[in-house]
Parts: C-alpha cells; sequence; structure tokens
C-alpha cells in the first residue's frame, strides 16, 4: 500500500501548493530535513531556501523566503511570507535581481548594517530563485527515492 504525505504551502495571499507527495526535503536554520509519509512529528522554522518533493516519481521544487513547517500524521503543511513554484520562476529577471543586489553591495560598502542586511537578503532570495530553476533543469536527469 503506497502511502503519501498530504503537501499543503500557503503564503499570506492564500494557498500555492496542496497535492499529495512520496517525499519531501525542507531548508531550515540548521540544516535540510527529509521527510517520509512514517516520519516522526515535526514542528521548525523555515530558512529561505527551497522544498524539494518527489510526486509520482519527479523531483519539483518550490522556493521560499523563510516561515514554518508542521507535520504530523502525514500532513505537512508550510507557512511562508513567500514561495515560487519552480516552473513560475522568471529566469531573467531573477538574474537581474542578482545583479542589482551585488552592485548595491558594492556600492553600500561602509552603510549602515540595516541597509546591507536588506540587500544581502535580495541577493539570497534571487540565488535561491537560480538555484531553484537549475535544479528543475536537473530534475530529469536524476531519481531521488
Amino acid at each position: 500500500m503506497k502511502r503519501d504525505i498530504q503537501l499543503d504551502i500557503v503564503t499570506p495571499t492564500g494557498p500555492l501548493f496542496s497535492e499529495p507527495v512520496e517525499f519531501l526535503s525542507v531548508m531550515g536554520p540548521s540544516g535540510s530535513i527529509g521527510i517520509l509519509p512514517s516520519h516522526v512529528p515535526v514542528f521548525m522554522l523555515v530558512d529561505v531556501g527551497y522544498i524539494e518533493f518527489q510526486k509520482n516519481g519527479q523531483r519539483d521544487f518550490v522556493t521560499t523566503m523563510g516561515g514554518i513547517l508542521e507535520f504530523h500524521n502525514g500532513h505537512a503543511t508550510v507557512l511562508t511570507e513567500s514561495a515560487e513554484r519552480a516552473v513560475d520562476i522568471d529566469e531573467l529577471r531573477a538574474k537581474q535581481a542578482a545583479e542589482r543586489a551585488q552592485a548595491q553591495l558594492h556600492a553600500q560598502a561602509g552603510v549602515e548594517a540595516d541597509a546591507k542586511a536588506d540587500v544581502m537578503a535580495a541577493l539570497q532570495r534571487a540565488r535561491t530563485r537560480l538555484r531553484v530553476v537549475e535544479l528543475l533543469r536537473g530534475k530529469h536527469n536524476r531519481r531521488r527515492i
């Protein structure tokens, strides 16, 4: 009997994803955690990064911009400030955002720490989107489980 995990990813604007998956991996402040249907209950912070999941034997990804994960009884709920499905990422726009953030870092050398932290966060978000695009391109070449 095949069991799946019900994965729900919710943003302040509403649900982004709600489907059964075979496996998921979530990035937290201390690293990634992989979850299978029989995993023990989990409640954790979600870092800026991405959620990797497998559905019908195919890997897919959703970016996350922080939040929380609750998993119990085969149901995973991720509440995040912002999220994007890999297929919806505009690669050119993400590259331009990374370039702008990098240029701002160079221009703000020596400026207040708060301003620098905001730029670093923008750079991390853009790099996360680009990493997910790279992972999505390679998803057909590898099978997770």
